[in-house]
């Protein structure tokens, strides 16, 4: 899930201070196991303009995340591909999410970020109009190896480029350390662990305005990961050198309806590495329409439909009793604006897997967003 900045509790001309708070409760409902979960998240960011310090162009961030809770597929021991409450994860711990500078060029429409960074911020970065995890935040975090989601952060630097007023080229780097995503490394600058190597993040975005954008990217992670295969779980594993993948996601302005009310939709496909990776497929398809009755309009109501495989090579030998083949997500919502510092958000979501192990859940959600 991307962190939520929030509304700024203090503004001023070079500087800002904001807080967000974002709870998901998640029940499991129907015959099936009873249960239910809640988990939340406490996310502070503070900028401040260069100009403070004597020149322009630049602004310092930080990011600072403390998460609690359960998750449902947790308390019911239910074998779940993706979340159902995507605030969910990297430990009860407070981290540091970001820690940066970002400098904007006045001669060339360039801009370099450097420090600690998530790579979802600034690629494949997603709005969160739903509390599954596929349909929230950077995908790519969830599922591969090297690419961390937040709140954990990577140090990395970022370019990106204005090739045209449409059109921006981005080329990220950042080092792979398994050690800042555990559970001891909270604040540390410094990890316990060591890099593994480097990920390198470039993507190409066309911007149409209000109209949508689309971004096609690809991602290339040099650390050595065991290769996958379900023939012999007891046999050493053979290693690759390096890991892959790619994504496409469209955004785009369907309607604008006589009432006020604004329909848009999405199309996110991720492909991660077919011989690392034990989900290599993600898919997504949905809309939502802003302001649905005119006397609600900071309201919102969002359909999406998912898809999470299983990669093949899991898919053999004694493992494929009780594997999951794929998992199919459908989340229906309607966020309602009580006031300009809260937001709640009731969901229903399905789940349906296919494979030998498959399971079905239908879960009734509730999200609640403070700002400050």
């Amino acid at each position: 899930m991307t962190a939520l900045a929030g509304a700024p509790a203090f503004a001023a001309e070079d500087a800002y201070v904001a807080f967000a708070y974002t709870g998901e409760y998640a029940r499991s409902v129907g015959a099936q196991p009873a249960g239910d979960a809640y988990a939340d998240q406490f996310h502070l960011s503070a900028g401040l303009d260069s100009q403070r310090l004597g020149w322009g162009g630049g602004q310092f961030v930080i990011e600072l995340t403390h998460r609690t809770g359960t998750a449902l597929e947790q308390e019911l021991a239910l074998p779940l591909l993706q979340q159902v409450q995507s605030v969910y994860g990297a430990g009860d711990v407070t981290r540091l999410t970001r820690l940066s500078y970002r400098h904007a060029f006045q001669a060339v429409p360039l801009t370099v970020t450097a420090g600690r960074l998530y790579p979802n911020a600034d690629f494949l970065a997603f709005s969160c109009h739903y509390q599954h995890m596929s349909f929230c935040g950077g995908a790519p975090g969830n599922v591969t190896n090297g690419w961390f989601a937040d709140p954990v952060s990577q140090y990395g630097a970022v370019l990106a480029l204005d090739a045209t007023p449409a059109v921006q080229l981005k080329l990220g780097a950042y080092d792979v350390n398994p050690g800042h995503a555990a559970s001891g490394a909270g604040l540390r600058l410094e990890s316990s662990g060591g890099s593994t190597g480097t990920l390198v993040i470039g993507e190409i975005e066309r911007s149409d305005g209000a109209r949508g954008r689309w971004r096609l990217g690809t991602w290339h992670d040099s650390s050595a990961y065991a290769l996958l295969s379900g023939a012999d779980v007891d046999a050493a594993p053979a290693m690759r050198h390096h890991e892959t993948g790619s994504y496409l996601s469209i955004e785009r302005t369907l309607a604008r309806l006589p009432s006020g009310a604004t329909l848009h939709g999405f199309l996110n496909i991720v492909r991660a590495d077919a011989y690392t990776n034990a989900v290599d497929r993600l898919d997504a398809i949905g809309v939502w329409l802003d302001a649905p009755f005119a006397a609600r309009p900071d309201d919102r109501l969002a359909l999406a439909v998912g898809r999470t495989q299983v990669n093949g090579r899991l898919l053999r030998g004694e493992q494929a009793d009780a594997a999951v083949h794929a998992e199919y997500p459908v989340e229906l919502n309607y966020s309602a604006v009580i006031g300009p510092w809260l937001t709640l958000m009731p969901n229903l979501q399905r789940i349906r897997q296919t494979g030998p192990g498959a399971r079905s859940l239908t879960v009734f959600g509730l999200r609640v967003e403070l700002a400050l």
